[in-house]
C-alpha cells in the first residue's frame, strides 16, 4: 500500500500482512484481518469494527475519529501513537503495548486498560493542547 493516500475505500474482510502507510481517510476495515501488519501514517475517520489488529506494530501513528469497536488489539505494539476521539467499545486489548501513547477525548475503559501495558500514556479530556 506504500505511500498512497486512500480516501473513502472499503477494505472489509481483506486479509493481508503489509506495511500500511501514508494516509487513510474515511476508509472502512470491517472484519479485516490485518494481524502482524505494520501501520504507519495517519488514519482519519476510519472504521476498524471487528478487525483483527492483533500483533500489529505501529510507531508515531495518528488515529483521529476512528472506531475500534469489537476489534482485536491483543498483543499489538503501538508506540507513541496518538488517538483523538477514537472509540474502543468491546475491543479486546489484552497485552497491548501503548507506551507513550496519547488519548484525547474518548479512551479505552479502565477494564480494557488493566490488561494493556501503557507506560507513560497520557489521557486528555476535551481538546488536545499539542
Amino acid at each position: 500500500m506504500g505511500q498512497a493516500t486512500w480516501v473513502d475505500c472499503l477494505f472489509d474482510r481483506v486479509a493481508m500482512e503489509t506495511n500500511c502507510g501514508k494516509s487513510f481517510v474515511r476508509c472502512r476495515f470491517h472484519r479485516a484481518k490485518l494481524s502482524h501488519s505494520s501501520l504507519a501514517g495517519e488514519f482519519i475517520a476510519c472504521d476498524f469494527t471487528g478487525a483483527d489488529l492483533s500483533h500489529t506494530r505501529a510507531a508515531e501513528v495518528r488515529f483521529t475519529d476512528c472506531r475500534f469497536d469489537a476489534a482485536n488489539l491483543v498483543d499489538a505494539s503501538w508506540l507513541r501513537t496518538h488517538f483523538v476521539n477514537c472509540s474502543f467499545t468491546d475491543a479486546k486489548i489484552g497485552n497491548a503495548a501503548w507506551a507513550h501513547a496519547r488519548f484525547v477525548g474518548v479512551r479505552p475503559n479502565d477494564e480494557q486498560l488493566a490488561s494493556a501495558m501503557a507506560p507513560h500514556a497520557v489521557f486528555v479530556d476535551g481538546l488536545d493542547e499539542e
